[in-house]
């Protein structure tokens, strides 16, 4: 996995939403959430057989990486139904609308990328460039789009922005979007990056937002000062966005809408796996529970581990779920004038943020207390991430 910054970039908002034209109504709160993550979904014979593998493609973008689950099943309610539109347009809904049949329109140009952006829409997605915040990081050419699709760049006064800006986001219009003039753009970056509207995958962004609407995780969640709660929030979040586990970094952000955040560390599944074990177990102390955590995960060839807040049925007995990392650097780091290693568990955020800012500090993107202490417990062991290894992300728990 390529290392990332998180960007949960989501909008619920009450305007058009298309990949190329033709205007649809829009619902703008968490009520237009579909009622399932699990979603039936209908081909309609109007759509050419030349187009079903596309469909399906782009189908599979969101069940392959995200919580939810789209199913071919033309008999079931609610379903979204893709439809052919001879006018040469492709556009849906946003949010689910509380029909028995919703249609998504598909023009014969439309590519699995296509589709993938369309149900991003159905499924409750705004376009990443009509964010409230949009002008902090793109220019908008008015003067260059064609009058009819003027309204596709209008920033959506009901939009919920949750997260960091994503020019990768598969819900972002590209530079040269409905331009009079096709050789001049229509959105420019002002970072002169050149990315802008890719459909060739779903963004981290893309794959966090989701579980942000759908999985019904947000930052009063991970307030409580008992770690197994939190712990269990943020690995909950990260499955939801199609990741194997994750954890509270032990960071906060400031976030413009609502206060500070949590800081969570996603993993994915080429880099991490889970061992109930009965032989460990959580406590209630941070640092007695994630040594053995991290030495059981060095005893089955790991580099560390730590306990992700979740239990599994094991022998007919309920334990400990353990995520193990295959690959981090380990950093040995003075404690001692600043934690107790043997703080009582609401101190373990205090902890997390510690082994974090060392992280950051070494040019790691975050890392976690292993719970070794070495010697005279002078020198405290934790686990950095990122770096050369790209195989963690920093972001935010929404």
């Amino acid at each position: 996995m390529q290392l990332r910054k998180l960007a949960i970039l989501f909008m619920l908002a009450t305007s058009c939403a298309q990949e190329e034209s033709s205007e649809t109504k829009a619902v703008g709160s968490y009520k237009s959430l579909w009622p399932s993550t699990n979603i039936a979904y209908q081909i309609d014979p109007s759509i050419p057989a030349s187009m079903h593998a596309a469909i399906r493609t782009g189908v599979a973008m969101w069940n392959n990486n995200t919580v939810i689950k789209l199913n071919e099943n033309p008999g079931a309610t609610p379903r979204i139904r893709f439809v052919f539109n001879k006018e040469g347009s492709s556009f849906s809904y946003v949010g689910y609308q509380g029909k028995s049949v919703q249609d998504v329109n598909l023009a014969d140009w439309a590519t699995a990328g296509t589709v993938a952006h369309e149900v991003g829409h159905a499924l409750g997605m705004e376009h990443e460039h009509t964010r409230l915040d949009r002008d902090n990081f793109v220019i908008i050419k008015y003067e260059n789009i064609i009058q009819s699709s003027k309204h596709n760049f209008d920033i959506s006064s009901n939009a919920i922005d949750l997260g960091q800006y994503d020019f990768d986001s598969i819900m972002h219009y590209p530079a040269h979007s409905f331009p009079i003039d096709p050789s001049k753009p229509t959105i420019i970056r002002k970072d002169n990056g050149v990315v802008l509207g890719q459909r060739a995958a779903l963004s981290v962004g893309d794959r966090l937002g989701m579980a942000s609407l759908y999985s019904r995780i947000h930052p009063d969640v991970a307030t409580s000062s008992d770690w197994a709660s939190n712990s269990r929030s943020a690995h909950n979040f990260c499955r939801a966005a199609g990741f194997t586990s994750g954890t509270l970094d032990g960071n906060t952000y400031p976030y413009a809408t609502r206060g500070r955040v949590f800081g969570v560390i996603c993993h994915d599944n080429s880099h991490v796996t889970h061992f109930p074990n009965t032989g460990v177990g959580y406590n209630g102390n941070y640092m007695e529970s994630q040594l053995p955590a991290h030495d059981f995960c060095a005893a089955n060839g790991h580099t560390t581990g730590y306990f992700d807040g979740n239990t599994a049925i094991v022998n007919g007995s309920r334990v400990w779920c353990i995520t193990c990392v295959k690959s981090a650097t380990r950093v040995l780091t003075s404690f001692k004038s600043k934690l107790n290693p043997h703080a009582p568990a609401e101190s373990s955020q205090k902890l997390q943020r510690f082994a974090w800012e060392e992280c950051r500090n070494r040019g790691f993107v975050s890392g976690l207390p292993e719970g070794n202490w070495i010697g005279d417990q002078d020198i405290f062991a934790i686990q950095c991430f990122g770096g050369v290894y790209h195989e963690a992300f920093s972001g935010i728990l929404n």
